[in-house]
């Protein structure tokens, strides 16, 4: 197949492709997609292409990016695990695909957090006795404490362990090798913040934006549900010294928790990926993927720094749902908090005038996923 477009998302089954989608596409730019699946999202009007894989894999996707490679699209991979993909094909890749990144070094999600490990919380590998991990976590790390999977898949989802006994249970339930614990960093919701960096050249820093986290789901380990864009320099200072040393290119996203005790701001997170909010940023003037685009074909990408407030929200609306109704049922954020904290202006995660079939086609998703719930806790069901 001859993809006529000059630009290719990897993977449309999240906010961050629909972002990508859209902003290039206004921009006047040709997008296509390539997935694994359908996606609950459908096709956007911005893609003039939508290709799906003869089968699963990751061969049948390096397979089948190649055959899309004739024009020399730029290459979008949209999710962490997407990075990585490019990162162990890297030679490949960039011989068919334009992007910016100079080095797999420079993408792989290992690379990137070694650069920033002694800023991150404290973590122990899970090699050993049950009974001798058990002991080691509670007098080191201690409880709570965070499970990770090790390739970060979003699939496998991040557990939030609250004592030596839940612990023990979960050790049961997994492959030690696959995962990691890591400390807990104590706060609420607010104490979570992101940082999104542009880098133009060798070290040459283009662009920045900082977001503070309102609620998130699920509650204590999960991402961002609702936020607010909120300079907050500090964040620019822990990661900014470090890419600009290490000559770091392309796209970063970063991710941080303040300790509600020793007041010390932890890097969670640092990945060579868009962010989750890439359409706030785009709405705001701070259009990542087009700069990402104009980076890859060698044109002038400008600079844009956000260093003030502008009181403008994101909302992930079907994942906030479900955060709002966790936090309503322990407590934990009361609804007047909920109210004063909707009054800002707002910019939702799948809805847009100019491209409403992704949010019809996402409405019409969960309302499917909802019905089969119901029928399944239905008394003849069971």
């Amino acid at each position: 197949m001859t993809l006529e477009a000059t630009a290719l998302v990897l993977d449309g089954h999240n906010p961050t492709a629909l972002a990508i989608l859209r902003n290039l596409g206004r921009r006047g730019i040709s997008v296509a997609t390539l997935d694994a699946a359908p996606s609950d999202y459908g096709i956007s009007r911005y893609a003039k292409d939508s290709v799906l894989l003869p089968e699963a894999g990751k061969a049948a996707l390096l397979e089948s990016l190649l055959a899309l490679s004739e024009n020399k699209p730029v290459l979008f991979p949209t999710t962490p695990v997407y990075v990585d993909f490019v990162a162990r094909n890297f030679s490949v890749l960039k011989a068919h695909f334009r992007f910016p990144a100079p080095s797999a070094e420079s993408l792989a999600s290992g690379a990137m957090a070694d650069l920033f490990r002694d800023l991150m919380p404290p973590q122990r590998d899970l090699y050993g006795s049950k009974d001798d991990l058990v002991l080691e976590i509670a007098t080191t790390l201690g409880f709570p404490c965070l499970i990770k999977s090790r390739d970060g898949k979003k699939e496998v989802p991040i557990q939030y362990i609250q004592s030596a006994a839940a612990f023990s249970r979960a050790l049961e339930k997994i492959e030690p090798e696959d995962y990691y614990a890591e400390r807990y960093v104590p706060g609420e919701a607010s104490d979570n913040y992101a940082a999104s960096l542009y880098y133009a050249g060798a070290g040459e820093l283009s662009g920045f934006v900082t977001t503070q986290v309102l609620r998130q789901y699920p509650e204590f380990v999960g991402e961002a549900t609702y936020v607010k864009q909120k300079w907050i320099p500090e964040l620019i200072g822990l990661v900014h010294p470090r890419l600009k040393a290490a000559g770091f290119r392309g796209i970063f996203h970063a991710t941080f928790k303040r300790d509600e005790f020793s007041r010390k701001v932890y890097i969670t997170g640092a990945e060579a990926c868009f962010s989750p909010e890439t359409e706030l940023f785009t709405h705001l003037g701070f259009e990542t993927p087009y700069l990402y685009y104009l980076d890859s074909t060698g044109e002038a990408v400008p600079k844009i720094f956000f260093q003030s407030d502008t009181n403008c929200h994101f909302r992930d609306g079907w994942r906030d749902m479900a955060g709002v109704a966790s936090y309503l049922k322990t407590g934990h954020m009361g609804l007047m908090k909920m109210i004063a904290d909707y009054k800002f202006r707002k910019i939702p995660a799948t809805w847009a005038w100019d491209d409403m079939g992704p949010g019809l086609n996402k409405l019409g998703a969960e309302a499917a996923k909802g019905a089969r719930i119901l029928y399944d806790k239905l008394p003849f069901n069971k």
